[in-house]
C-alpha cells in the first residue's frame, strides 16, 4: 500500500487519540503518559473488555484506563516503589480483576477501499439454521446462543460469510464501532485456513466500514501469525504495538 498522506496521517491520529482518550497525567521521570478513556469498558465479541491498554505511539509511553479507575492507579503508583512501570500497572488491575490476562497485541488500519472480487456475502435473518449447522465443534445450544448475540450485527449488515459444501467456513463481522474505528473479527475453521477464504470476508468489512465513513481497524494478538500475515496481505499498516489487559466479562460480572 502506499505511503500515507499527510490528510490519512492526521484521520488516524485523531480516531487514536480519541481512542486512548484525554490525558490527565504526564510523568517525566517514569517516561509515561495517563489517559482516561472512554470506551475501555465496551463487551467486544459478546465476551470480553480492556481496562487496560499500553500503548506506544510516536515514541511516547501511554496507559490509557477508565475515569473510574484513575485516581485509585494515580494512588496506587505514588505509595508503590516503582522499578517498572508495566509491572506496577499489571499488579494493580489484577489486584482488582480476579480473571485477566496480559495479552501482546497489534492495532492496524486500512484506509482505503481493497479491490478484490469476493466470493463471500453479507449473512442474513434467513441464514439462522446455516449458522447453526455451521462451526467448529461446540454443541448446539452454544451456537444458538451466539446466532442471538450476533442478530442485531446481522441487521446492520456488518456481518459477512463464505461458504463451502453449504456450510459457512469464514466468518467475518464488525464487532463494535469505537470513535469512529471499525474493529474487524474474523473466523475460519480450522481444517479451512490458509486457503484464502478469510481474504474475501475481511474484504468485505473493510469496504463495508469505509462506505460508513469509518476507519477499518484489525486488532490482533502479535502470536496469531496466521492473522498478522492477513492483515499486512490485505494492506492493513500498523498504528501501533499494545499491551493490555483482557478482562472476561462473564467472569468478573
Amino acid at each position: 500500500m502506499p505511503a500515507l498522506n499527510e490528510m490519512h496521517k492526521k484521520e488516524i491520529d485523531c480516531y487514536y487519540k480519541k481512542f486512548l482518550g484525554t490525558i490527565v497525567l504526564k510523568d517525566d521521570k517514569l517516561n509515561f503518559i495517563l489517559a482516561q478513556a472512554e470506551t475501555l469498558d465496551r463487551i467486544l465479541n459478546h465476551n470480553y473488555h480492556y481496562p487496560l491498554v499500553m500503548a506506544k505511539y510516536k515514541s511516547k509511553n501511554i496507559l490509557s484506563v477508565l475515569k473510574e479507575d484513575i485516581d485509585s492507579l494515580i494512588a496506587y503508583l505514588n505509595n508503590t516503589q516503582i522499578g517498572d512501570i508495566n509491572e506496577a500497572v499489571f499488579s494493580f488491575f489484577k489486584q482488582r480483576i480476579e480473571s485477566c490476562h496480559i495479552r501482546k497485541m497489534y492495532r492496524f488500519c486500512r484506509y482505503k477501499p481493497y479491490l478484490f472480487k469476493t466470493q463471500s456475502r453479507c449473512l442474513t435473518r434467513d441464514d439462522q439454521d446455516l449458522f447453526i449447522n455451521s462451526g467448529i465443534s461446540e454443541n448446539i445450544e452454544k451456537r444458538k446462543k451466539k446466532w442471538e448475540a450476533i442478530v442485531p450485527l446481522v441487521l446492520q449488515k456488518r456481518c459477512f460469510i463464505y461458504e463451502k459444501n453449504q456450510k459457512i467456513v469464514s466468518m467475518a463481522h464488525i464487532s463494535d464501532i469505537q470513535q469512529g474505528g471499525a474493529n474487524i473479527v474474523v473466523m475460519t475453521v480450522p481444517e479451512e485456513q490458509g486457503k484464502g477464504y478469510a481474504k474475501h470476508v475481511v474484504t468485505q468489512a473493510i469496504n463495508w466500514s469505509l462506505q460508513k465513513n469509518f476507519l477499518p481497524i484489525y486488532f490482533v494478538d502479535i502470536y496469531n501469525v496466521p492473522s498478522v500475515k492477513l492483515a499486512k496481505s490485505l494492506g492493513f499498516q500498523l498504528i501501533s504495538n499494545e499491551i493490555v489487559i483482557s478482562a472476561c466479562y462473564e467472569k468478573n460480572n
